[in-house]
């Protein structure tokens, strides 16, 4: 641990969303892309056009540009489909100072599932405090818009191609918010990004992404 930080409290936060376990994890990680806020929390923020998180332990969470380079915000660490995934997390920062982010899938009765989100390991950052507040607010338009997505899936899809299990509830959200920022390096890039995603890819972008 850095002897400039000696402990900052992890973000925590809660949502629980109309579908299963499975779903869930499912719409989480290899359906990242219908829900992340990439306008608002990404390295490249207006320029950005995709984000992948990849499967399995060693994959990468990866932004793509409409120029097609790309910026890597994490590495998955933990991958147990459908009850939890846990990856290193340095979104438009040196991935030296990433930090660790940890969600976890858990039923809570028939077609309903609490996901947790822990991100902490913020001493790594020489400005962990002040990044962790940042995310603690970031994390939560990332969060709502995760609940909102499960909300609207009504009938079974590449997400879930089993009998509809009734995601037509309204999420109840537990949450506070995430930053995306970052002084990463972007793939195949040069210039400073911008976005929840970037720190500095320059530039820090609006927590989650961070």
């Amino acid at each position: 641990m850095p002897a400039h930080l000696t402990s900052v409290e992890p973000v925590r936060k809660s949502v629980t969303v109309p579908a299963a376990p499975q779903r869930a994890f499912e719409l989480f990680t290899a359906h990242i892309q219908e829900w992340w806020p990439l306008a608002t929390h990404s390295v490249g923020g207006s320029q950005a056009v995709g984000v992948a998180f990849g499967e399995g332990v060693g994959a990468a969470i990866t932004e793509t540009l409409a120029d097609g380079t790309t910026s890597v915000w994490g590495t998955i660490t933990d991958w147990e489909p459908p009850h939890r995934v846990a990856f290193t997390w340095h979104a438009g920062t040196p991935e030296a100072e990433a930090t660790r982010v940890e969600v976890t899938f858990t039923q809570d009765g028939p077609g309903s599932t609490v996901v947790r989100l822990v991100h902490s390991g913020w001493e790594r950052r020489p400005d962990g405090a002040s990044a962790r507040d940042g995310y603690d607010s970031g994390w939560e338009p990332v969060i709502r818009r995760f609940a909102e997505t499960a909300a609207r899936v009504r009938k079974p899809s590449a997400i879930d191609t089993k009998a509809h299990d009734g995601l037509n509830g309204r999420p109840r959200v537990v949450l506070a918010g995430l930053p995306v920022s970052g002084r990463g390096r972007r793939r195949g890039a040069g210039r400073q990004a911008a976005g929840p995603c970037s720190d500095s890819h320059t530039r820090r972008p609006r927590s989650p992404s961070r």
